[in-house]
């Protein structure tokens, strides 16, 4: 999908939302492939790496409640660099008591962590 970044965008897939502030990105026009998984999905989903996250040089397992997939490039199909925050919401997962935040990840295609 096409999206003007000239204007604010919001993107919504199964219940999760990733909305973009206007001039989020230098190029006028970007693509985005875009998908959200959910945990309770009962379908098998493919996932690189092996939930390990990194911080401060530890390694540990995380666990997940939903992901998003998604690629953003320009006109030519290079990616493009995001310049403002994006905002993501993800639905809970049902029987899921949260009390407490939860921390948001994002894989590193060229570690594979």
């Amino acid at each position: 999908m096409d999206f003007n970044t000239n204007q604010e965008n919001n993107i919504s897939l199964n219940g999760a939302t990733i909305s973009f502030a206007s001039k989020s990105f230098s190029e006028d026009i970007v693509h985005i492939d875009v998908s959200y998984h959910d945990s309770n999905i009962t379908t098998q989903v493919s996932f690189p790496g092996d939930f390990t996250a990194i911080e401060n040089n530890q390694t540990f397992p995380i666990t997940s409640y939903g992901f998003f997939h998604l690629q953003l490039k320009d006109s030519q199909g290079d990616k493009v660099t995001l310049l403002k925050n994006a905002h993501l919401s993800f639905p809970i997962t049902q029987g899921l008591n949260l009390t407490q935040a939860l921390s948001l990840w994002s894989y590193n295609e060229e570690t594979k962590v």
